[in-house]
C-alpha cells in the first residue's frame, strides 16, 4: 500500500473573521528518496514564504565526533 507523505501550514490567527485561510499543501510519495523528500521539502518553505539563502539547499551534515581537549598545567 503506497502512502503519502503531507507537509501542511495553515495559517488561521490572521483570518478568522473571513473563514478564509491562507494554506500550503504539498504532497510526496512514501517510496521518495531521502534527497527527494529533501527536495520537496525546499519547495514546500519557498511556497510557505520562506526563501533561501542564495546557492544553497537543504540536506543532511554527518556530525564529526569531538575529541575532548583537557588543559594541562605544569611542565610535560
Amino acid at each position: 500500500m503506497k502512502t503519502t507523505h503531507t507537509f501542511r501550514i495553515v495559517d488561521e490567527a490572521e483570518y478568522q473573521s473571513e473563514k478564509i485561510f491562507p494554506e500550503t499543501d504539498m504532497k510526496i510519495c512514501s517510496e521518495a528518496s531521502l534527497e527527494d523528500m529533501l527536495h520537496a521539502f525546499e519547495r514546500f518553505l519557498q511556497a510557505s514564504g520562506y526563501i533561501l539563502p542564495d546557492n544553497s539547499y537543504l540536506d543532511f551534515v554527518e556530525e564529526t565526533p569531538t575529541i575532548p581537549i583537557h588543559e594541562f598545567r605544569g611542565e610535560f
